[in-house]
């Protein structure tokens, strides 16, 4: 382009700023054509490359123009080239890595909620008149801990579930409820409803649960941090060993046909009697590992598409622990429910415990080139070798990622908002 500028556009320029021999710039200039003539020749070929390797400039600008659906652009893009197995249902391409490949690390799973429950909050705005309910939303927490999602719900104006099996987590969650409720007018109890059940795949029976409080509360006797059947170790402290209770289990369907009701709480007494379900905007689960179970008890709910938008946890290592069953198995069975049933699905950045952390795996989470996500099986494995990859000492937990589907006739999510919530 130097040459192209200095000895055709613009030559006199060039012969103020560095006079040339008059021969040379003959040269030059017929040099700087036949260069030209080539890149011209040779430039389909080059297009046709780039878009079987990645996304083409025109692809994205596409995608930013007229805000298509990013998995059908990918789609027909970059997986073209490498998804030719029909063994295995895909893994559609990363809406983040397309557009928002430099903020893959700050938009994990809170952002990706709290950026649907503003998306909804927009529906009901355009939808709702003065002291109409009838337009407000559903939204589902299922795994809660601390109930913070289910609170950005109720201040976006959802009507707000929350499902938590832990005693001890219920009781915390109904705490920041009610600290909510007398810090601001914007709350309503009658929009926030709390189970203290187990979602799983039947209505019938009960769960063991071992609870402690804490994040890793969970189905079932199981050494999560070693990753084993039974028992923590003895020389474990008491209050990470938890205590076993007997928690009732629900189907999630039974939920969305309205066929369950919520507890009746002190002070919260109001959000007891919800109207009935008619379909849900957004679910989240985080179950530890129980998530096939979730599933199970979810399949008419998803075959009929009554969930617009499902964020779920994807955790290979405990999905596999707490099901008994190979551990991509029981993890690709759930997204291969989502696909058949016509949800597109999206992933997003790994993660690992903190414990677990080092910065050899801190890139290779950020390597967004490098996991398969063309083919579910693959890129289960590739989650799994992880911790293979880059061992550490003592930490058996593994690697995990959460994947959104997005239901058929749903607009995808625009990611708007970076860093912590």
């Amino acid at each position: 382009y130097k040459y192209l500028y200095n000895y055709i556009i613009n030559p006199r320029m060039v012969k103020v700023v560095n006079p040339p021999k008059r021969k040379k710039s003959k040269a030059y200039r017929t040099i700087s054509i036949l260069v030209l003539l080539l890149l011209i020749a040779l430039y389909p070929f080059v297009s046709v490359f780039n878009k079987e390797a990645s996304l083409s400039t025109e692809a994205i600008e596409e995608i930013i123009d007229e805000k298509k659906d990013v998995a059908t652009v990918v789609s027909t893009s970059t997986v073209t080239a490498t998804s030719t197995s029909t063994t295995s249902p895909i893994l559609r391409g990363d809406i983040l890595e397309v557009i928002y490949s430099g903020h893959r690390a700050a938009y994990g799973a809170d952002n990706v909620w709290y950026d649907i429950m503003m998306k909804g909050k927009e529906i009901m705005n355009k939808e709702s008149t003065k002291d109409d309910d009838s337009s407000r939303l559903r939204a589902f927490e299922v795994g809660a801990h601390s109930g913070d999602q289910t609170l950005i719900a109720a201040k976006a104006g959802f009507h707000a579930y929350c499902i938590e099996p832990s005693p001890m987590s219920f009781e915390r969650i109904q705490k920041q409820v009610r600290k909510e409720l007398s810090s601001t007018d914007k709350l309503d109890a009658k929009y926030i409803h709390l189970f203290q059940v187990a979602a799983g795949s039947d209505s019938e029976g009960e769960v063991d649960f071992v609870t402690s409080g804490g994040t890793g509360d969970h189905v079932g006797e199981f050494d999560m941090w070693n990753m084993k059947a039974g028992k923590p170790p003895e020389e474990w402290p008491e209050h990470k060993k938890g205590k076993v209770v007997k928690v009732p289990s629900k189907r999630l369907d039974d939920f969305i046909y309205n066929k369950v009701k919520p507890n009746v709480l002190d002070g919260l007494e109001a959000g007891s009697n919800p109207p009935d379900i008619d379909r849900v905007f957004a679910l989240k689960v985080d179950t530890q590992g129980f998530e096939p179970h979730v599933f199970d008890g979810l399949t008419e709910s998803i075959k009929n598409h009554k969930i617009n938008y499902i964020m779920t946890e994807y955790w290979p290592n405990g999905m596999g622990l707490l099901t008994g069953k190979d551990k991509c198995e029981a993890a690709v069975g759930i997204l291969t429910q989502l696909i058949e049933s016509g949800y597109t699905l999206y992933a997003l950045p790994l993660n690992v415990h903190p414990k677990g952390k080092n910065q050899m795996n801190n890139q290779a989470m950020a390597d967004w080139k490098s996991r398969p996500l063309h083919d579910l099986k693959a890129d289960c494995q590739y989650i799994l070798d992880l911790e293979k990859r880059f061992p550490v000492e003592d930490y058996h937990m593994g690697f995990w990622t959460d994947v959104l589907a997005v239901a058929p006739g749903s607009e995808p999510i625009e990611p708007k908002t970076f860093g912590k919530v």
